[in-house]
Formats: C-alpha cells, sequence, structure tokens
C-alpha cells in the first residue's frame, strides 16, 4: 500500500510509505486530497482520500519517539485501511447500493480496494433492483454482506471484464439468494450454469437471434439474451423434459423472472392468485385478446414503456411466449405482479399474483386484495373486468391447504 503523510515541520515535504518502508516525496501537503495507492491481484488502482477523512483516520506521527518503527508501520497500515473503509462506505451511500449490498469488515486493503472500484466505477442498476425484489419476495435478507469468498470469484480486474457486466455482478452476490436452491453462478470451464453445476442447467449467453426477433432491438452487451432448458416442476428449477430452449431477452430478465416464478410456488401465509382464459370467439373478446397481446410486444424489462409497471420479463418457446410484470415498487410491503401466457395466436393465459395481506378473509380477489386489484387494473384495460367483475359461479377463495395442494393456505380464484 502507499500512501502520504506530511513531516512534523510542515514545509511540504513528505514522506511516501510503500508496504511500510519510506521514501521522500515532494509536495504531499500541495493536493487536496491524499492519495493512496493500492496494489493488488485486482490491479493497481489510485484512490484518493478526502483530507477530512485522512486527518479522521491518522496515527501518530512518524517522528514521535515512543513510537518505533514496526508500530508506526502498523498503526499507518490500519489507519490507511480506516480511510479505506469510510471511502468505500461513502461510495455505497453516493451510488444508492447501501441498501442492498455491504462488504465484511474483515476484508484486507487489497479487497476493499476491490470494492471501491466495484461500487464506484460499476454500474449496478439491474442486479440491485433483482436483489430487491429478492428481498421483497423473502429469497435473502438486505443487505447482503459480500465475504472474501465472493470477490474471489475473480482474481483479476481482466477477468472480471471479460465477462457480460450482469452476469459479473451476479456471478458475485448470486450465492447468497435462495429460493428453490440457490441463485448462485457455476463456471465449469466456458460453461455457465445456475442453480447446479450439473448437465442440463447451463445458460447460452449471447445465442444466435434472428434479425426479425423482437429481442433484437433491446440488446444490451452488459446484459445479454440468455438461452436455457430449465423450467419449474413444482420444487424446483430442472431441465426441461420437453427439451424446450427458453430465450429471455436478457440476464436480469431471466434472474427477475425466475424469482417471480419461483414465488408463485411458495405463496403460503398470504397471498392470491386469479387467473382467466382469454379466447377469441366469432369476434367476441377479440379485442380484449389483442390487448393483451400488445403486452407481450415489446418485452424487455429495460425499457419503461408501460406505464404502471416497474419491471418487464419475458420469454419465447417454440410457438409460444410469456411476460410477468411488476406491478409494486422495489419498496413496497408487499409484491404484484401479472402473468401473461400466450398459448398460440388466438388465446393467452392471464394471472394476477400478489402476496399482499388479504383484507377480508373471505371474497373475490378485488375484495380479498383491493391494492394488487388497482395496480393491475390499468394495466389489463379493457381485459380488467373480465378478470376482476365478472364472477363465475365455480369461482371463490380457498383457505383450506387440502382444497388446492398447489397453493396452500392462500386465496386461489380460477376462472374460465
Amino acid at each position: 500500500m502507499r500512501w502520504y503523510e506530511e513531516d512534523e515541520k510542515g514545509k511540504g515535504l513528505g514522506k511516501r510509505w510503500i508496504f511500510g518502508q519510506p521514501v521522500q516525496c515532494a509536495q504531499a501537503r500541495a493536493v487536496p486530497s491524499q492519495t493512496c495507492r493500492v496494489s493488488a491481484s485486482f490491479g493497481s488502482q489510485a484512490i484518493a482520500i478526502p483530507s477530512s477523512q485522512w486527518k479522521s483516520a491518522r496515527k501518530p506521527h512518524f517522528n514521535d519517539r515512543r513510537t518505533t518503527s514496526t508500530q508506526w508501520m502498523t498503526c499507518s497500515a490500519a489507519a490507511t485501511l480506516r480511510a479505506l473503509r469510510l471511502r468505500l462506505s461513502a461510495g455505497l451511500e453516493r451510488s444508492g447500493l447501501a441498501d442492498v449490498i455491504r462488504f465484511a469488515d474483515d476484508l484486507g486493503g487489497p479487497y476493499v480496494a476491490q470494492a471501491i472500484w466495484l461500487v464506484e466505477k460499476q454500474r449496478w442498476d439491474e442486479v440491485a433492483d433483482a436483489l430487491r425484489l429478492a428481498g421483497q419476495l423473502g429469497f435473502c435478507h438486505l443487505p447482503l454482506t459480500l465475504r472474501l469468498q465472493d470477490l474471489q470469484e475473480y482474481t483479476s480486474k481482466e477477468a472480471y471484464l471479460a465477462d457480460a457486466r450482469v452476469v459479473a455482478q451476479w456471478t458475485i452476490v448470486g450465492r447468497h439468494v435462495w429460493g428453490a436452491g440457490s441463485f448462485g453462478l457455476f463456471r465449469q470451464g466456458g460453461l455457465v450454469r445456475i442453480f447446479k453445476n450439473l448437465p442440463g442447467y447451463e445458460l447460452t449467453l449471447s445465442p444466435p437471434l434472428p434479425p426479425s426477433h423482437p429481442y433484437q432491438q433491446h440488446i444490451d452487451r452488459d446484459d445479454p439474451p440468455v438461452a436455457h432448458q430449465l423450467c419449474f416442476n413444482g420444487v424446483e428449477w430442472a431441465p426441461d423434459t420437453k427439451n424446450d430452449l427458453f430465450t429471455e431477452p436478457s440476464v436480469s430478465s431471466f434472474i427477475m423472472g425466475t424469482l417471480l416464478q419461483t414465488a408463485t410456488h411458495r405463496m403460503t401465509d398470504a397471498g392470491g392468485i386469479v387467473g382467466r382464459l382469454f379466447r377469441r370467439k366469432a369476434g367476441k373478446q377479440s379485442h380484449k385478446v389483442d390487448a393483451l397481446l400488445s403486452l407481450l410486444a415489446h418485452p424487455h424489462h429495460g425499457i419503461p414503456w408501460l406505464a404502471g409497471c416497474t419491471a418487464i420479463c419475458a420469454s419465447q418457446w417454440r410457438q409460444a411466449a410469456s411476460c410477468e410484470l411488476l406491478l409494486t415498487p422495489f419498496n413496497s410491503p408487499f409484491v404484484a405482479w401479472i402473468r401473461i401466457y400466450r398459448l398460440d395466436c388466438d388465446a393467452l393465459f392471464v394471472h394476477v399474483m400478489t402476496t399482499e395481506a388479504p383484507a377480508v378473509d373471505y371474497g373475490i380477489f378485488k375484495e380479498c386484495f383491493p391494492q394488487a386489484t388497482s395496480m393491475a387494473r390499468p394495466v389489463l384495460s379493457r381485459a380488467a373486468p373480465l378478470l376482476f367483475d365478472k364472477v363465475h359461479p365455480k369461482a371463490g377463495s380457498v383457505r383450506d391447504a387440502g382444497a388446492c395442494s398447489a397453493f396452500p393456505e392462500i386465496h386461489f380464484f380460477y376462472e374460465y
């Protein structure tokens, strides 16, 4: 580590300490903030430490006869590490990540410098939103504490930059998210796997897409499209038995979509689902089906094209397509989302799901979950009355675990 310290005469002649060895350097006092250069396996980088933080971290002067050279080197290293930690904390607050991640207190100087680079030089928007959603759904506790094992996923800055940014960041944080198993990424040679380090769990990054594919216009090299053969079997994520190839518009869309689909099968104490099958029948409902199909037209969560949605996740396979429309903000006490599943050009399934606590013990969906209903109505537009207001004779509420084994102890409504 390298850092600056002034001499006792204050004449602008200072000492620079390189791993505890002093060398002379001129005009150390002239700069507005001291500079600390940390050499580590992640790369050497200069880190400016504000003078206010530096003064608060200083130890007794190196010319103090009561302090031996060994003691001073130890004190100086500790002072620098404290200054780096102050810089890291300030960076987390400034970048809006303080509620999402933190770094373990036992990290050494080189790894604190690595953390500073990750926080200050990298954009975390997509991964931070996915972590906030995971926290809302109960799959992790925020802020996550990143430890030495996490930072050692990449041994150098070059290795980190060789991956797509979202992939690299999720490689660092993913193992802290638990749904039906870990959401961590595994590396096996040139393969990237999720959930389990086994054949069939591979993710194909940037798969070839035809020029007319709807995902083409939203491709981001920092958050590339992904293809996989994974589906949720009711218990865990596993390779699809039909060998369907699912294509997602981005890695972050895939992660948020898997979080929402996992949550659908883990709703227990509170929450509800209402669903309906929409079909064209000689002109009847055709305009409503068209309105729902339009929600699949621009399926990318990073494009705020649809008012009332916080995020949009999508998937395509064979001739089918689906999307999840997240309705609630990332600081909401509950989560509500819409899932649209297109079977063919004439039929769709629509579900509205929420973890909102029911307002009443018995009733139709809009009475039990008024907040989720009010959020979904403007998004569903003309299809909303058929979903929420038309009560099917067989529709009702279920609070008995034996009545609906797939979703125990929740309000469940299903209409055709």
